[in-house]
């Protein structure tokens, strides 16, 4: 047997081994990516619900993050001011 041929079944071992381990790492992704799916349906329905329980809730949080947000912002741009006054 020459060097070459020994070589290239090498390579070609390689080749088929890499190749069953990127079709199992495929197969995990797959499941793992359907799992992700299911879990963030199931969360999706869940807020869906709690959203239409409790509306007035809903809608305080989200005036409160849009507060703070707000005060967060104007804080931001004061001290960009501050910093870099115009000319």
């Amino acid at each position: 047997m020459t060097l070459a041929t020994e070589i290239s079944r090498g390579a070609r071992r390689a080749i088929d081994a890499g190749s069953a381990d990127i079709a199992r790492l495929r197969g995990r992704m797959d499941k793992g990516m359907r799992r992700m799916r299911r879990s963030a349906s199931r969360r999706i329905q869940s807020t869906n619900e709690y959203v239409h329980e409790h509306p007035w809730m809903v809608i305080a949080v989200v005036a409160g993050a849009a507060a703070l947000g707000g005060l967060l912002a104007a804080r931001l741009v004061r001290r960009d001011r501050l910093l870099h006054p115009p000319e």
